[in-house]
């Protein structure tokens, strides 16, 4: 069952992903239609069952919205559930100057045209009146919001405080990828545009070539290997996660910066030079030079940790391969390592809590899956 169900217009969509995130953070159960239709399916036939399988409905009203046919038909089979159900269903949100359709000229409708938080304060009341924060959803049906700023930061307190919600009252829960909301800010989303559109117009491009088709391709094809690996490393964090080990949400924030530093990386090198180039700020640069690991000075202005030091990790079960990470260099471990021999405990008894959260995790994320490992007590470190 989605729960509550979002019609709005596509074009307002910056407005509606802050809403939901929003709406999600305080356990309110959203849907977007964006999230299930996929490519070949009837779209009204999904729109016809979202409305059919939800308990509520908001319409985004805005002129945008006003000029949709869909959200005119989503309006129609709202108003027909609502009378059919005999209680409220529609709950009108005025985003924007709008002209209000006839049905709704005498409902009460959320005005967001001016204050957000205080709007949004009115709009959380009456849907905890409604008693939409206590509608009972399965748990795969329940979405995190991962929330982008300055296209590295991820939000790690909306991240975490759905994750705890949702294991609060599902402790063995599995997650998986669908339950993810990708949130990401402009700067990301024209940066990523921009790599699209040069693609798509590449015969055109002053610069053609058969290697520029080649490597636009192969920069895109990359793009989305990084976006997936985002979302595949997410679910593994919270999954294998043990209370007490390390902190998922420390480990997300890392993996994901250095995961969208190698996207913006694509996105710079690609783009036209006869276009106003994408204005990276230096932290944004960094990420990318510290996930190519071209000099540990990089590295150290990435995690702004001072200096660091490498070491090796080795799995003493197959497949007894190695590798190296950068951790503090005060950190106490290398007093040991005067004989140069590695450690016989495991991996988790000489890197605490924010060692392994910080930068064990967030750079073993660089390793290939089939090297991947979250088997730490057969993990042991020693000289690089």
């Amino acid at each position: 069952m989605p729960g509550l169900f979002i019609s709005h217009s596509s074009v307002d969509k910056p407005f509606v992903m802050r809403l939901a995130v929003d709406l999600l953070n305080q356990n309110f159960p959203v849907w977007l239609d964006t999230l299930e239709i996929e490519a070949g399916d009837s779209l009204m036939d999904k729109i016809n069952k979202g409305i059919d399988d939800s308990f509520f409905q908001l319409v985004i009203l805005s002129g945008n919205s006003m000029k949709s046919p869909w959200v005119k038909r989503e309006l129609e089979l709202a108003m027909e559930k609502q009378k059919a159900l005999g209680r409220k269903f529609i709950l009108p949100v005025l985003y924007t100057d709008s002209e209000i359709p006839d049905v709704l000229k005498h409902v009460l409708y959320i005005d967001f045209r001016n204050d957000y938080l205080q709007s949004l304060e009115k709009l959380t009341g009456v849907l905890m009146n409604w008693g939409v924060d206590k509608l009972d959803i399965p748990p795969e049906r329940k979405l995190i919001p991962l929330k982008f700023y300055n296209q590295l930061d991820l939000d790690r307190w909306t991240f975490t405080n759905r994750v705890q919600t949702i294991l609060n009252h599902h402790p063995k829960h599995q997650f998986v990828t669908d339950q993810l909301l990708i949130v990401d800010d402009n700067k990301y989303t024209v940066a990523r545009n921009k790599l699209l559109h040069r693609l798509e117009n590449v015969e055109r491009d002053k610069y053609y070539s058969a290697d520029l088709v080649e490597s636009l391709r192969e920069g895109y094809a990359n793009v989305k290997q990084m976006e997936n690996k985002l979302k595949v490393l997410t679910v593994e964090l919270v999954n294998h996660w043990t209370e007490g080990l390390f902190d998922y949400g420390e480990a997300a924030y890392w993996s994901c910066k250095k995961l969208r530093g190698k996207c913006l990386e694509v996105f710079w090198y690609y783009q036209n030079p006869n276009d106003p180039l994408l204005d990276f700020t230096k932290e944004e640069r960094l990420a990318w030079d510290a996930c190519s690991w071209i000099s540990p000075d990089k590295i150290e202005s990435f995690y702004n940790a001072g200096k660091l030091r490498q070491i090796g990790v080795r799995w003493r079960v197959a497949p007894y391969s190695s590798f190296t990470i950068y951790i503090p260099d005060h950190h106490p471990v290398f007093a040991f390592w005067e004989g140069g021999y590695f450690t016989e405990e495991p991996l988790n008894a000489w890197l605490g809590f924010d060692d392994l959260s910080r930068f064990l995790i967030p750079q073993m994320q660089a390793l290939e899956e089939s090297r991947w490992t979250w088997d730490f007590d057969n993990c042991v470190i020693g000289p690089a």
